[in-house]
């Protein structure tokens, strides 16, 4: 299941999505939780990490570049922490 954003949407909107996934893909009975243990290891599966990253950046670069993250809606900088990250874990 692909969801793409093309404007801002409330927090509860995205729990809502996240559950209808999680139930697609039969992760955690359905239902989504902050803080799933193995979150991770079950989202990075497939190609479902690359194509998080290349979303996260191709939506980030729909906005001036001098614009900071704060002020983007719809938009997040987690592909630069997960990329950082998977240097340590790769290395």
């Amino acid at each position: 299941m692909l969801i793409t954003l093309v404007g801002a949407i409330h927090r509860n909107d995205y729990y809502q999505k996240l559950d209808k996934i999680f139930e697609t893909r039969n992760i955690n009975g359905g239902k989504y939780e902050k803080n799933i243990e193995n979150i991770f290891d079950i989202l990075s599966t497939g190609e479902g990490l690359s194509l998080a990253i290349k979303n996260s950046k191709k939506l980030r670069g729909t906005y001036a570049c001098n614009l900071p993250p704060s002020k983007m809606n719809p938009c997040t900088t987690v592909d630069m922490l997960v990329e950082e990250l998977l240097e340590y874990l790769d290395g």
